[in-house]
């Protein structure tokens, strides 16, 4: 079988990655840009020294989840999008499985996600600040739990989590390099030191310049 290797935002894959998965014609691996930074994302970044950024993992993983056209699989893509205001909340989402369709498979999982909630919870009483858990993704602070409790390793999180759901896609970041900072320059000078600046289009110029520099530098 030969093996591929894609380049991948968030939400361009939902398409490509259905039609892969129902023949999975090939092995496929999927690098994402870990670099984003953007309203809750930014927050959880900001908060956990190191982290990457973990909505497009956590999207692909999801689109993955959905093309298998399971129950099972659905409940935890939705779980794993779902935006809360708490931790309580989050869970709850996953308390409210049907109880008709729990075995192994949905004990395990929703046991790892509880413990990973717990370790992002364990951290947060560590520190003097409080997270502010305004509309954050339930997979996102899951990623986190799962970073903490892998000696704070991005790929090993993200592996941990691939395995949680037995994703027969590989999902990869193209840099475990968490002291940088993704910043362009525009044709009118403007300097857009964040990624999600980038993204947002509300500059004036074209991008000429795009690369990485010291987060550090930007404090």
């Amino acid at each position: 079988m030969k093996n591929v290797v894609a380049f991948s935002g968030g939400r361009g894959s939902e398409t490509f990655l259905k039609s892969w998965n129902f023949k999975k014609p090939f092995h496929l691996d999927l690098l994402i840009n870990p670099y984003d930074d953007g309203l809750s994302t930014g927050r959880i970044r900001d908060y956990v020294p190191g982290f990457l950024g973990p909505s497009d993992f956590r999207k692909n993983l999801v689109h993955f989840l959905h093309s298998n056209g399971s129950l099972i699989d659905s409940f935890f893509a939705s779980a794993l999008e779902m935006r809360i205001n708490s931790l309580h909340e989050a869970e709850e989402v996953l308390s409210k499985f049907p109880s008709n369709l729990i075995d192994n498979t949905v004990k395990f999982r929703t046991e790892s996600m509880l413990t990973s909630l717990g370790a992002f919870a364990k951290y947060e009483s560590t520190r003097i600040e409080k997270f502010d858990y305004t509309d954050c993704a339930i997979g996102n602070l899951v990623l986190a739990g799962l970073y903490l409790n892998q000696d704070w390793d991005f790929q090993k999180a993200l592996s941990e989590l691939l395995h949680i759901f037995n994703s027969k896609v590989g999902i990869e970041t193209v840099s475990n390099q968490n002291n940088v900072s993704l910043v362009a320059i525009t044709s009118n000078n403007e300097f857009l030191g964040r990624e999600h600046l980038i993204v947002n289009g509300l500059y004036t110029g074209a991008i000429t310049h795009l690369g990485f520099i010291p987060t550090s530098t930007l404090l």
